[in-house]
């Protein structure tokens, strides 16, 4: 609801957030189902060789899935 145009969200995260934009790799995580409720951790490597790791809150709405939140997480590893 916060960007009712998908382009304006892309937008969003191509300037904000480029190692979820055009990452190197990415990584599924671990995945924790709370019925309605799921958090999917998402790990990321730049071109430069940075990590980062988020945590994609999701949530059902009717049928559908949607993003909810998105948070930083402070963990190291690897790819």
């Amino acid at each position: 609801g916060q960007y009712p145009d998908p382009a304006i969200f892309g937008l969003m995260v191509k300037n904000g957030y480029p190692i979820i934009w055009n990452p190197k790799k990415f990584k599924f995580a671990t995945f924790k189902n709370r019925g309605d409720r799921s958090i999917q951790r998402v790990l990321f490597q730049s071109f430069e060789g940075n990590l980062k790791t988020y945590d994609y809150i999701m949530e059902k709405v009717g049928e559908k899935w949607k993003i909810a939140g998105v948070i930083s997480i402070n963990v190291d590893g690897e790819i």
